[in-house]
């Protein structure tokens, strides 16, 4: 199978969680794993999952630590005092949220050949999520005179999601220009917040559709001579 995306659960004895007490859990911990799924390699092997849910629990629910159903690869990780991340620091709450993960994919490797190859890969992920990054949301258009290309990405951070359209030149595909059009909260699923479909150039204005054909947004890209 192609591994395409990573998760993270937590089950602590408090039962099903509520939305107060998860929702700005998650929110400290989503870019996380937004982070490490959106930078995973195309065409990275499996042998029997396509996404791996990292589960942290405060008492045994499966037989064994690992097993996959239906391309979906489930960890399972015991710790009697999972609940307390719930009062830790955000920075305390990120440690161990990398640890878990570490232990999970660690669990996940040796039960997986293919996934295992990848080992130094699945490090240096996780150890570079905090890392600022521009994920291509594959919404772009070239400028009729052909020298000039924009591109609309999510710039990933720790605190909030970005949304972009950058003006690059078409040869050399550098950024010249970065227009800003929305933040939102890092929170999933990220696709749900960003509201256009397309761009077009008009003249030297770039345009933003959504895909009823409103146009979301309009700004003018005062190319250079």
């Amino acid at each position: 199978m192609i591994f395409t995306s990573l998760d993270f659960h937590l089950d602590s004895n408090f039962g099903e969680e509520p939305v107060t007490r998860l929702r700005p859990f998650r929110l400290r911990i989503n870019y996380i794993v937004d982070s490490f799924s959106m930078r995973v390699p195309r065409r990275i092997r499996t042998v029997s999952f396509h996404k791996l849910n990292v589960c942290v629990r405060y008492e045994r629910r499966q037989k064994t630590p690992f097993c996959a159903i239906e391309g979906i690869g489930m960890v399972e990780i015991v710790d009697p005092i999972a609940e307390s991340i719930y009062h830790a620091s955000v920075s305390e709450t990120v440690k161990r949220v990398k640890e878990y993960l570490r232990m999970g994919l660690g669990i996940a490797s040796k039960n997986d050949a293919l996934f295992a190859k990848h080992a130094d890969l699945w490090d240096e992920l996780l150890a570079t999520v905090d890392e600022e990054f521009d994920f291509d949301l594959r919404i772009s258009r070239s400028h009729r005179s052909r020298r000039w290309a924009c591109e609309a990405v999510m710039r990933i951070t720790p605190i909030a999601y970005h949304y972009d359209v950058l003006v690059k030149d078409s040869k050399s595909r550098q950024t010249i220009q970065r227009h800003r059009i929305k933040t939102t909260e890092p929170a999933f699923p990220f696709y749900r917040g960003v509201g256009f479909s397309k761009i077009r150039w008009e003249l030297e204005d770039i345009v933003g559709f959504s895909s009823d054909g409103g146009e979301v947004f309009r700004f003018s890209a005062e190319l250079p001579a």
